[in-house]
């Protein structure tokens, strides 16, 4: 299962980055509390280079390499009994940060339903 990342930025802003070690993580915010590398369309202007904590399915398989360095976010990511759950925790976290923020609903991660 691949995380669905619609692009929004959500991610990127205060109520996100407010819950990690943004020092430790090279990540430098702005006044409004934005990460400074959020492009004004909402995009990652150093996606290719970007941290760890900001690669959703990665940081979920290294999560090993935390285990000291943050331990908060390794008890976190280590309560998950496999990656498919986390990245679907992962995807309802994106969707209420969409929505608390009032971001367009086109960013939404859309659940497909199953009719047995």
């Amino acid at each position: 299962m691949a995380y669905g990342c619609t692009k929004c930025g959500a991610c990127c802003t205060e109520i996100n980055l407010k819950n990690y070690n943004t020092d430790y993580w090279g990540i430098t915010i702005n006044d409004d509390g934005n990460c400074t590398n959020l492009t004004p369309e909402k995009t990652c202007g150093i996606y290719e280079d970007r941290p760890l904590i900001c690669r959703i399915e990665e940081l979920y398989d290294r999560r090993e390499e935390v285990r000291e360095s943050d331990p908060g976010l390794y008890t976190f990511l280590s309560n998950f009994k496999s990656k498919e759950e986390y990245i679907k925790h992962e995807e309802k976290s994106c969707n209420y940060m969409i929505d608390y923020l009032g971001l367009d609903k086109k960013y939404k991660i859309i659940e497909q339903v199953r009719f047995l």
